[in-house]
């Protein structure tokens, strides 16, 4: 492992890793990446369909579009638009970050752990 660390920075937190990324169909029937950014305001125990999630979405969107999520069939809904998702500075935009609504009865946590991945 050391060799593999070389020039690395190594953080250790205590952060809990979700399986907060999933895939959503466009309109083309092609499946792009969805990842949800911040849980931390979010009811972990209350149904996916009361809350409104920050993600990015790995396309354009507009606030109103409806993908399906293919695991579980349920609809994500883009409630609001922020602007383009940048990872990096010179990216020149890597997605859309905005707000979704998973219209699932289940918990975030109980949708995460069947249709997610890290």
């Amino acid at each position: 492992i050391p060799e593999m660390l070389d020039g690395c920075h190594v953080v250790f937190n205590n952060s809990r890793v979700l399986d907060a990324r999933l895939s959503v169909v466009v309109s083309n029937n092609q499946k792009v990446e969805l990842m949800l950014l911040d849980l931390g305001n979010i009811d972990s125990s209350a149904p996916c369909q009361e809350q409104e999630i920050q993600a990015m979405i790995r396309c354009g969107v507009s606030a109103g579009d409806k993908y399906i999520e293919p695991v579980s069939g349920v609809t994500v809904e883009v409630m609001n638009v922020f602007g383009i998702w940048e990872e990096e500075e010179d990216s020149g935009g890597n997605g859309t970050n905005c707000t979704v609504k998973i219209h699932s009865n289940e918990c975030i946590g109980d949708f995460l752990n069947s249709n997610g991945s890290v």
